[in-house]
């Protein structure tokens, strides 16, 4: 979406679009690290992504007094729906 665009631009980064199937984003990406010299953090299979996803259950748990239940979007950004959980 242009606002997720836009709003990333915003950060300064260099946006590189591609066709929305997985291979184009793999070869793009591929591409963007060879030229950068830099290294690619997958945004759901990385182990220290995932620890994080595991981080903002804890935080609510922690800060919400009383939680009766938590649901997170299933979503691109690295944050999915693992964290859905009930609480007693």
């Amino acid at each position: 979406p242009i606002p997720k665009r836009e709003g990333t631009a915003g950060y300064g980064a260099e946006i590189r679009l591609c066709e929305p199937t997985n291979e184009a984003r793999a070869s793009t990406a591929a591409e963007a690290v060879k030229e950068l010299d830099a290294a690619f953090v997958h945004p759901s299979e990385n182990p220290n992504v995932i620890a994080g996803q595991g981080t903002v259950a804890l935080e609510f748990v922690q800060q919400v007094q009383d939680l009766q239940a938590q649901a997170t979007a299933d979503g691109a950004d690295g944050t999915d729906g693992t964290d859905e959980a009930p609480f007693d």
